[in-house]
């Protein structure tokens, strides 16, 4: 009881469902994003270089089935070091991409990425270039860029 009322308060009480009800609607709306992705997930491109000089290097990232690119980034590697130009922008899950790949003054390819789950690696040295997908992401890589 309150002092200054004359009749005594009741305190708050909320039934078991409408707590539950509003615990799974704000679950619902916190997700949406998850939803409009296809629920999927996403994953990364990481590039390696494997010489022994600064390199610059270009990378293109789109669906196979239109001209949409999603992903056209350069940038100058230096030796045996990381570039993860996707960590801004991910590569969603399902579906086919290419890419492709441009080392200034040396090799490139193109690699066809079906339904991409675990993150690709390319790796370019001056015999070529090499790409090859497996899960989870190297201890100490750079993924701010």
């Amino acid at each position: 009881m309150n002092p200054n009322d004359s009749e005594p308060r009741a305190e708050p009480r909320f039934a078991r469902r409408t707590v539950l009800g509003s615990v799974a609607s704000i679950a619902l709306v916190s997700g949406t994003g998850c939803i409009e992705m296809g629920g999927s997930g996403a994953t990364d491109v990481y590039i390696t270089n494997d010489t022994d000089t600064t390199r610059r290097v270009t990378l293109t990232v789109g669906p196979t089935d239109s001209d949409y690119v999603q992903i056209d980034a350069t940038r100058a590697i230096p030796p045996a070091e990381h570039w993860n130009p996707t960590a801004q922008n991910k590569i969603t899950w399902g579906g086919t991409y290419t890419v492709s790949v441009r080392v200034e003054n040396g090799p490139s390819a193109t690699y066809t990425w079906r339904d991409p789950h675990d993150p690709l690696y390319v790796s370019f040295g001056t015999d070529g270039v090499s790409f090859e997908t497996m899960p989870g992401t190297p201890t100490g890589w750079d993924e701010s860029e």
